[in-house]
């Protein structure tokens, strides 16, 4: 008989809920030592909380996630009171939402990072002369396309549309571009911006926004709509669902035809009864949720969550509160938010979450050395990014938009920091170009992170980014210091081989690019021949068990279309040696970064429309690395990768998740 004792600690407690069930799996004994090893899968359990309804209309009773109880936004006194529909949108590794103040009849915005909203924050938009509010008839709606966030709202039955600058932190650029009184839909696919909205007679009609020609003229979709549609993505195609036209206000579900620019029923609906609008969001591009208000009379107005997986949709989840509009629904870092308005006079904006994975992406390796424990850093896929730093308003300066703790909670493990020798401190440089930060403050974020994710572990390569730095010295003295004799000394691992995955459990593995002739500065893995393949498809830097083999080829001359697969193919074959290298031994990085060194036609182009997507002046577009990396990850499946650097992760929004799942 074997007994099977789990051990849980601080960090388990935040992978696997209470009263979760585990099976065994293929135990096994070595007979020298007696130890039995087991694997072991884990199923959550249904969620248990006071709040949680049953299923509706006849479906099965079980729930797939635990649904906190509703929380106000801003508990402190300064409540948010909303009228209409708020919206819902992820942009730059934050949670935005947006909504229309039941009292003063403006808009306002707040941000979250899945534990709490910021300051709830005016809207005001460059209105022609100045800065002047407008006054919006329904809610609005907001999407990010091409890392850039879009708004879109009614003001006396026409569409206004703004987008905001993320560097001086204000929306512009206004525009009207349609006609109807009632909420919108936004969706960013094919590097178009999407809108769906009701028009006169319950119309369903759409439009699409690019950066080179604007807004097309509307067109109708052949469907009536009862509120406010919903855009989303599934299954790599584009998805429009709306509550039909009629008393039982069904739930149907359209396609977007890239060939005939027209909508058709294609797949599966959810066929729900809704009280108005909807609202829904993709994940993973196989899954997708939607958000609706029950049209049941014995519960009209109650929150539910649709779940489409596996093909079908899966019916019918409370969320444990009513509300008096349609809810929003969004998912970062794998947690599902919905906000809403509550079904009283007061109409509180109310938020309740979900965890829609075993894991969230904070505590992912968390979770892999909890089911797979013996793994070298070698043996799994790491998200990485280039230029970690490197935030910018100057277009090929730039190649993030997440902050460092944003990419930490997203599940980037990799940083890339670059760093010049300025007054005797280690400031971020991206080539020429200083940063506005210091290296030593950066770490502070990372540090206070890493403590409070004790069971994470981190890469770090640090470079100068002065090549052939005459002064060697002393910027390998400046970051001795800080890192082997500061005060966070015991979260560094400045060993000189790749550690197997507990060995940088809490720590901070260094990769050293940059020069040290001092023995006691001499730590970490050293990569200081990193630049004698200055710009190559593939080298080898040995280490004391093992090799870093390295993919950074970044210049590139010729059209986008052309240089983007030609990169792509580049970063293919690593990734494929990759996967198939059973040796334990060596560990991949892959850069999937590049940059165009000569202007073409209108001018150069940026890292971040050769890793999103680039719009030529025919209104052509081809799309980014980050695409086809999405695709490739997709159709492979499960593998180890490598470490896999990148300009702009989020982008699309699952790239980082088909990364980590890639090691479940």
């Amino acid at each position: 008989m074997m007994q099977l004792t789990i051990e849980s600690n601080q960090e388990s407690d935040k992978i696997f809920p209470p009263n979760f069930m585990l099976s065994a799996v293929n135990p096994s004994k070595d007979t020298n030592t007696q130890q039995v090893t087991v694997y072991i899968q884990y199923k959550m359990p249904a969620a248990q909380t006071e709040e949680k309804h049953a299923s509706h209309e006849g479906q099965p009773g079980t729930t797939l996630y635990r649904w906190s109880n509703k929380n106000q936004m801003f508990p402190s006194g300064k409540g948010a009171e909303a009228r209409g529909s708020p919206a819902l949108a992820v942009h730059n590794g934050e949670l935005w939402c947006l909504w229309l103040d039941k009292n003063d009849g403006l808009l306002y915005h707040a941000t979250s990072d899945n534990q709490s909203w910021g300051p709830k924050t005016a809207f005001v938009g460059n209105y022609w002369t100045g800065l002047v509010p407008d006054n919006p008839t329904a809610g609005p709606a907001l999407a990010d396309c091409n890392g850039v966030l879009h708004a879109a709202y009614s003001v006396d039955g026409s569409l206004v549309h703004y987008r905001y600058d993320d560097i001086a932190k204000k929306w512009g650029k206004r525009s009207l571009f349609a006609r109807s009184s009632a909420t919108p839909s936004l969706q960013a696919f094919d590097g178009r911006l999407f809108c769906a909205f009701q028009g006169d007679g319950n119309s369903l009609n759409w439009t699409t926004w690019d950066p080179e020609d604007g807004w097309m003229r509307p067109m109708s979709a052949n469907e009536k709509t009862w509120g406010s549609p919903a855009l989303y993505l599934l299954l790599d195609r584009l998805c429009l669902l709306f509550a039909e036209n009629n008393d039982d206000r069904h739930t149907t579900n359209t396609t977007f035809n890239t060939s005939t620019k027209s909508w058709s029923r294609t797949f599966g609906s959810p066929s729900q009864k809704t009280a108005y609008g909807v609202s829904a969001t993709g994940f993973n591009k196989n899954i997708a949720l939607m958000a609706f208000q029950s049209h049941d009379d014995k519960d009209k107005g109650l929150v539910l969550v649709d779940t489409f997986n596996n093909g079908a949709w899966q019916h019918n989840e409370s969320i444990g509160s009513s509300s008096s509009d349609t809810p929003a629904i969004a998912i970062l870092n794998n947690v599902i938010t919905v906000v809403y308005n509550a079904h009283t006079d007061a109409r509180d904006l109310l938020w309740s979450q979900a965890t829609l994975t075993d894991y969230t992406p904070d505590f992912w390796m968390t979770a892999l050395a909890k089911i797979k424990p013996n793994l070298r850093i070698t043996d799994i896929t790491i998200p990485g990014t280039h230029d970690t730093c490197a935030i910018s308003a100057v277009p090929w300066v730039a190649t993030q938009n997440m902050t460092v703790i944003a990419q930490l909670n997203a599940g980037i493990r990799y940083f890339d920091l670059r760093c010049r020798l300025v007054d005797g401190l280690l400031m971020m440089y991206h080539g020429p170009y200083a940063l506005d930060m210091y290296f030593e403050h950066v770490m502070d974020d990372i540090y206070s992170w890493l403590r409070s994710h004790p069971a994470e572990g981190l890469i770090i390569q640090l470079s100068n980014d002065v090549r052939d730095e005459p002064d060697f010295a002393s910027f390998s003295l400046a970051a001795t210091t800080l890192i082997a004799y500061g005060l966070n000394k015991d979260l560094w691992n400045t060993g000189t081989t790749v550690p197997f995955l507990a060995g940088i459990k809490g720590k901070i593995q260094l990769i050293r690019r940059y020069r040290a002739d001092e023995a006691n500065q001499q730590i970490g893995i050293n990569a200081t021949s990193w630049s004698e393949h200055f710009d190559s498809p593939r080298f080898t830097i040995p280490t004391q068990d093992g090799n870093l083999v390295i993919q950074d080829q970044f210049r590139f001359s010729g059209a986008p279309n052309e240089i983007i697969p030609q990169k792509f193919g580049i970063v293919t074959t690593l990734m494929d040696q990759a996967r198939t290298d059973e040796s334990h031994l060596n560990l991949y990085i892959n850069y999937t970064s590049m940059t165009h060194t000569l202007p073409f036609r209108s001018g150069p182009v940026a890292p971040w429309q050769l890793a999103i997507g680039y719009w030529d002046t025919w209104s052509e577009f081809t799309p980014g690395v980050n695409r086809h990396l999405g695709h490739k990850l997709a159709a492979d499946g499960s593998a180890h990768y490598g470490v896999i650097v990148m300009d702009y992760p989020e982008l699309p929004y699952d790239l980082i998740d088909y990364l980590i799942t890639s090691n479940f």
